[in-house]
């Protein structure tokens, strides 16, 4: 036999054999047949074959996600992909009303600026019961998963409406990974993908209306899943001890749409003729190590430089603060959707660079009090002069205060503490409510309950006990001239719990 037919033969028998182990590995990944196996368990996570700044990420997410815990975007948005709880579907916040005549100030964002933590423990909490919100209101409208791309559009979308009561913008950025959002097409949902395109910057067409969709539209690329494997295994442990390298295409990529962005963001905010300044967020992995940041700090400060626009870092507050008594670690979350975010601690030291923030590029006389109170809160959850006005948790899906329009699905999600409100104003139009309700938990066990409790103007209407995998409980109210009803959850595991109001509908 001569060496070029054992060449031959060795290559078939390679091919053959990659393709057992591609096919293997794609049946491990996806059939249903495994679902819940210590093999599915332990192959089924998206970090083993891509980054997250990786759209193959998400896509894996998405596929190895329980039918159960798979939602759409919420409050879907078709040039956004989603709005925020706290939004209508004009793009314009629905609690302007707390602000009343005081000066006003607008925080765009994404999570960072929305927080995780109680919406009395958020900025707009904070301003409200410091000494300068006797005069000055801000309304939040962060939205958790946005990227700088839909930062930008949602200020450009909705500065309009807020324009003639000369506002003071805020527009937060976090530096770690709202750069990155930028270059995927789907992050836990469908959204925009802005290029740059002969030198102008191009954004997609509309946002598809389910993910379902969008798949179709956008399907993943072919890859091979076991080299994916191998290469992302090597990579992790590399990282272990340095820093994983973004390549020069994609960094060269994301600077520019990055760079694009911040310039037409900024000119906007310049028309509208308002006072404003960027808040740049790091997690606290970065702050401890600034390589992990370094480019995409140099590309949004260089930029913002380069037009003039005002910039701070919460990174100098928050090393003050860690240098004089913590770790930086105190002042971040460490349980449920709370983990890589400010917790309450973090929240007020935050809360210093913006009241710096608008006393250097806001034109407020910000006086020592504001910040000898938040020295005296010292991470306490503080009372709120508006607390029985305050929602805690997350809804995922709102009325938006109109019992005209009836929703299908409500879902609430508790926060890290096991607990959520959601509150409707009725305006004593409504008749009456109803839907099923179940609770979802990522964990099974004795603990997995929860317990809502319906009050419709003070008055306690109904309790009800639900349990993990019980069948729907029907949800029956009698809301006949009422003006507001609240929803109080009380779970027994904390920062797991997530309760589903399926056919909700107020009549």
């Amino acid at each position: 036999m001569n060496l070029r037919k054992i060449a031959v033969r060795s290559l078939v028998v390679a091919c053959l054999g990659a393709l057992v182990v591609e096919g293997t590995l794609r049946f491990c990944l996806f059939a249903d047949a495994l679902d819940g196996t210590a093999v599915a368990r332990a192959l089924r996570s998206p970090a083993r074959f891509a980054a997250t700044h990786e759209q193959l990420y998400w896509y894996l997410q998405d596929r190895f996600m329980r039918d159960d815990r798979r939602m759409e975007a919420p409050n879907y948005d078709a040039e956004l992909g989603w709005l925020g709880s706290g939004l209508a579907s004009d793009r314009t916040s629905t609690d302007e009303a707390r602000i009343g005549d005081r000066r006003l100030v607008l925080l765009y964002g994404d999570s960072y600026s929305a927080c995780t933590t109680r919406a009395n423990d958020c900025f707009q909490g904070l301003m409200d019961d410091c000494a300068l919100g006797r005069d000055v209101g801000l309304l939040n409208l962060g939205v958790g998963g946005y990227g700088l791309d839909q930062i930008a559009m949602l200020v450009e979308r909705s500065i309009e409406h807020y324009a003639a009561r000369d506002p003071i913008v805020i527009v937060g950025i976090l530096l770690d990974d709202d750069l990155d959002r930028c270059m995927l097409d789907f992050r836990c949902w469908p959204k925009p993908r802005m290029q740059v395109v002969d030198g102008e910057l191009v954004p997609s067409g509309p946002v598809a209306a389910t993910i379902e969709e969008h798949w179709r539209l956008h399907p993943p690329p072919t890859i091979s899943y076991a080299w994916r494997f191998v290469r992302q295994t090597v990579a992790t442990r590399l990282g272990a001890g340095g820093l994983a390298q973004d390549s020069d295409e994609y960094r060269r990529e994301t600077e520019a749409v990055t760079s694009a962005i911040l310039e037409r963001v900024e000119a906007r905010l310049r028309e509208a003729n308002v006072r404003h300044f960027y808040l740049l967020y790091e997690y606290s992995q970065s702050l401890l190590d600034p390589r992990l940041t370094e480019w995409r700090k140099q590309c949004v400060t260089s930029t913002l430089d380069s037009l003039g626009a005002p910039w701070l870092t919460t990174k100098t507050q928050m090393a003050a603060a860690a240098a004089a008594r913590r770790s930086l670690q105190d002042f971040f979350g460490t349980v449920g959707r709370n983990v890589g975010h400010f917790n309450v601690r973090g929240n007020q030291v935050a809360f210093r660079t913006i009241l710096d923030g608008l006393a250097q590029f806001g034109g407020l006389e910000v006086a020592p009090e504001n910040y000898a109170w938040l020295d005296s809160l010292d991470g306490a959850q503080h009372p709120h002069v508006e607390k029985a006005r305050a929602s805690v948790g997350t809804a995922r899906f709102e009325l938006g205060g109109n019992p005209d329009v009836p929703i299908d699905r409500l879902n609430v999600e508790c926060d890290a503490e096991g607990r959520a409100e959601i509150a409707w104003d009725l305006g004593g139009r409504a008749q009456g409510f109803a839907a099923k309700a179940m609770l979802i938990t990522e964990t099974e066990g004795a603990r997995d309950r929860a317990r809502m409790t319906w009050t419709a103007d003070g008055e306690k209407l109904a309790h009800q006990d639900l349990r993990r995998g019980a069948a729907p409980l029907d949800v029956e109210l009698d809301l006949t001239g009422r003006k507001q009803l609240v929803l109080t959850i009380q779970a027994a595991t904390a920062s797991t719990a997530l309760v589903r109001l399926a056919a909700a509908s107020i009549d």
